[in-house]
């Protein structure tokens, strides 16, 4: 299956996309790196305009940071993300995949970072550093750049809710477990290191 079949059929047929390059092992490594640093660039974005941090730092820092702590941190997150969900559906429901397996369901989750990424970039030619602020007097104050910037978040919002959608079923078809499982063992993954962070506030309020 070529990248571009990849990338548009992997929205609504997850399953068989994942089939296809398992079989035909026809995802390379360049694909896969590529999918975990967009991923990576665009969850950065995101948490970077989500917590404001362009009320201390200036748009070339806070790209600099992104690109470098963001982007090649998910080269590295994802992957223990994936390790994480492996030994969790293994464990507790007789998963049968791998960790490239995992990776590879992973990464075609990873596909609408791409247009995410893309928007993203589309808003901060727009709005520049405004897009990183809580205060936002330029965007707020003219009625169309209002209805722009929210047309774009919705949008980012939808694609970003279609990550699981994609997941699921990529991850039930590599662990050959139901999707009501692949969901649980993507909870769980989620809710380890929550309860490790949870033990150690409460060791360090002791």
């Amino acid at each position: 299956m070529q990248i571009s079949s990849i990338l548009k059929q992997v929205w609504f047929n997850p399953r068989a996309v994942f089939n296809s390059i398992d079989k035909k092992n026809n995802l390379s490594t360049l694909i896969i790196y590529s999918l975990l640093f967009v991923g990576g660039l665009s969850y950065g974005i995101n948490r970077a305009e989500v917590k404001s941090f362009g009320d201390t730092q200036s748009l070339s820092e806070l790209l600099l940071m992104i690109f470098f702590m963001s982007g090649f941190g998910g080269l590295f997150s994802f992957q223990l993300l994936a390790w994480t969900i492996n030994k969790v559906s293994c464990k507790f429901f007789r998963g049968k995949g791998t960790f490239e397996m995992t990776r590879k369901a992973l990464v075609l989750s990873l596909v609408p970072s791409i247009p995410i990424l893309f928007l993203f970039l589309i808003s901060i030619l727009i709005f520049g550093i405004e897009f990183f602020q809580s205060d936002r007097p330029t965007i707020y104050n003219s009625m169309i750049l209002n209805i722009v910037y929210w047309v774009l978040i919705t949008l980012i919002t939808i694609l970003s809710l279609w990550r699981p959608f994609i997941f699921i079923p990529a991850l039930s078809q590599a662990q050959k477990i139901s999707n009501l499982k692949a969901f649980f063992s993507v909870a769980i993954s989620f809710l380890i290191p929550f309860c490790i962070g949870l033990i150690i506030a409460v060791l360090y309020l002791l």
